[in-house]
């Protein structure tokens, strides 16, 4: 299993002026049969994450919390952030941990975190 990464998309915060830059995967994950790849559909969007994580949700206040915190060291785990309450860490945390629904788009998160703001 794996996610295939496309061309780059641009969000555009309006009144933020800048785009902010990430690959969006083209599809969840593909399961391979002997005839024809299947579909797994990621079950939770970005805006269901940010709002599970108490957050603004909709698509300028994710563009906004993604320029403010990017990039993320390297080194520093997702969950580890020092943006998080300890509830946010935990839950993120158990979110890959556990391989939960949520998972896919934890990491998509993280991508988003790691990288850097178009100028």
């Amino acid at each position: 299993m794996g996610i295939s990464y496309g061309m780059p998309i641009f969000i555009a915060a309006h009144k933020l002026n800048r785009a902010f830059p990430l690959r969006a995967p083209l599809s969840s994950a593909m399961l391979w049969t002997d005839k024809e790849p299947l579909m797994e559909k990621q079950i939770h969007s970005l805006g269901d994450l940010f709002k599970q994580l108490g957050l603004e949700s909709d698509p300028v206040a994710i563009a906004r919390f993604c320029v403010e915190h990017a990039p993320l060291p390297d080194q520093t785990k997702l969950a580890n952030a020092p943006f998080w309450s300890v509830q946010q860490s935990q839950f993120l945390c158990e979110s890959v941990r556990d391989d939960a629904d949520w998972a896919a788009v934890v990491d998509q998160l993280d991508l988003l975190l790691r990288s850097k703001p178009a100028p």
